[in-house]
This record gives C-alpha cells, sequence and structure tokens, in this order.
C-alpha cells in the first residue's frame, strides 16, 4: 500500500509535468476544478482540512497572511498551527499555499519542490495575469 507522502508525490509530479502550466492555470484561475476537490479525503487532520479549504477560497492573483488565513478557516488564535498546516498541504500548487505570505508583506515559507524560487515564480505568474 501506498504511504501518503507517495501518494503527494505522484499528485505533484502530474501537476509538475510539461504540461503543468496548463493543468495550473485551469486549476486555479478559474476555480471550477479545485472546488471539486474532496479535501476531507485528502490525509490529514481536521483542522489541516479546515485550513485546505481556506486556501482554496484564496482568489487567482492575490494573496492573503497567515492572520487571514487563520481567520478565514474559523481559528483565527492558531496562526502558528495554521502556518503549519499549509506547509504540510498535500497537493501544492493546486491548493494554493503559495497566496500566503507573512503580515508585514514578505514572501514567507513554500515547502513545496522547488522552495521560494517556485513560490515567486508562481505569485509572478498569477500577478501578470498568466
Amino acid at each position: 500500500m501506498a504511504s501518503s507522502k507517495d501518494f503527494m508525490n505522484f499528485v505533484y509530479d502530474q501537476t509538475a509535468s510539461a504540461s503543468d502550466d496548463i493543468a495550473y492555470s485551469k486549476t486555479n484561475k478559474t476555480q471550477n476544478k479545485i472546488s471539486d476537490i474532496d479535501i476531507d479525503k485528502l490525509p490529514g487532520t481536521d483542522f489541516q482540512h479546515d485550513v485546505w479549504k481556506a486556501l482554496i477560497k484564496i482568489p487567482y492573483g492575490k494573496t492573503r497572511t497567515y492572520a487571514q488565513v487563520a481567520q478565514m478557516s474559523g481559528h483565527p488564535n492558531a496562526v502558528r498551527a495554521v502556518a503549519n498546516a499549509i506547509g504540510k498541504n498535500p497537493l501544492p500548487p493546486i491548493i494554493p499555499c503559495h497566496r500566503v505570505v507573512r503580515n508585514d508583506g514578505s514572501i514567507g515559507g513554500y515547502s513545496a519542490p522547488g522552495g521560494i524560487k517556485e513560490k515567486i515564480r508562481l505569485l509572478n505568474k498569477e500577478k501578470s495575469g498568466a
């Protein structure tokens, strides 16, 4: 039986393939496929699911702070725990954790393959309307 990490790597490999830009823009720009994801079926806690559901509500080309995501997820006093849940996102960039920045506006972290450079690339791509 495959582990949840194997599943996450498989999904990321699929979205990071040569057609990743097409799959990414269709999924995140239109928001029509992302809403079809049953987050409750992903490996994770109820708390993580609350956070990931909040992430899919962040509009394409926009950012939110960790504190705003904590509020959106129904856990306004758990900003650090929300940040940890964001770091456990099993489907970046499909669940758009790259749209979350620090309260001071700085970029923050990105635990998906490519790290901060990939987060910046995704944010710039969205900002340009691509």
